[in-house]
C-alpha cells in the first residue's frame, strides 16, 4: 500500500522552467504536510532525578529500555506513514537522559511568515542543559534562524501556538515569564502566561 503525499508548491516556484537546483522548501516546517522530530531512546535514563515525580525509590525509577525502544518504533512507524519524521542524533558521550522528550528542545514560531525561526530551550535542569547544543546544531544544519532566550525556557512543552501570532505559555519551575516578554519584543507575537 503506497501513500501519496500532497506537497503544495508555493505559487512563486516555476516548476515548468526545467530542473530546479534548490528545493522550494528551506525546512520541514514550510511543507504543507506534518513533520516531526523524534529521538530514539539511546540515552534514556532516570539516573539523575530532575523533577518531583522522580524522587521515588531507585528500583521503581528504572526505565524499561526494551519497552521504550518498542514504543519508539511503533510511534515512528505510525507517524512516518503520514508525515516527514526526522531523528535527532544522540551524542553517546553527552549522557543526555531526557533528550528523547524532543518537545522540550524548543519551538518553531508558526506565526513567522517564513516559518524559519526556532527558539531553542534554555534549560533549568542540569541533566538537560547539554540538549540545547544538540538542538542548536540540528536546527542550524536544517537552515533555521536560531534564537536562545536569555531567561529559562523549556520549548513547546511550555509554549503552545494558538492562532496567528498568539501563544499560551506556562511558567514556574522550568520557564520564566520574562521569556515570553522577550519573545513578544523580538518576534511580534502576543502570549498569555500561566503559572
Amino acid at each position: 500500500m503506497s501513500t501519496t503525499l500532497n506537497l503544495s508548491l508555493a505559487s512563486s516556484v516555476n516548476v515548468a522552467a526545467g530542473p530546479q537546483t534548490l528545493s522550494p522548501w528551506r525546512n520541514p516546517t514550510q511543507l504543507e504536510h506534518p513533520s516531526f522530530l523524534l529521538c530514539f531512546p539511546f540515552s534514556y535514563s532516570t539516573e539523575v532525578p530532575n523533577n518531583p515525580w522522580m524522587t521515588v525509590d531507585d528500583n521503581r525509577r528504572q526505565p524499561n529500555h526494551k519497552r521504550a525502544a518498542i514504543q519508539f518504533l511503533e510511534l515512528y512507524r505510525y507517524l512516518a506513514s503520514e508525515a516527514l519524521v526526522h531523528i535527532l542524533p544522540t551524542p553517546r558521550e553527552a549522557n543526555l537522559q531526557d533528550q528523547l522528550y524532543t518537545a522540550n528542545l524548543g519551538i518553531v514560531l508558526e506565526h513567522m511568515e517564513d516559518k524559519n525561526t526556532v527558539v531553542i530551550s534554555n534549560f533549568t535542569s542540569d541533566p538537560r542543559r547539554g540538549e540545547a547544543q544538540v538542538g542548536f546544531e540540528f536546527f542550524r544544519q536544517m537552515g533555521y534562524k536560531i534564537w536562545v532566550p536569555p531567561t529559562k525556557f523549556e520549548g513547546e512543552a511550555e509554549l503552545k501556538h494558538l492562532h496567528e501570532n498568539v501563544y499560551a505559555g506556562g511558567y514556574g519551575i522550568r520557564s520564566e515569564k520574562e521569556t515570553y516578554q522577550w519573545m513578544e519584543e523580538n518576534f511580534d507575537c502576543t502570549s498569555s502566561s500561566f503559572a
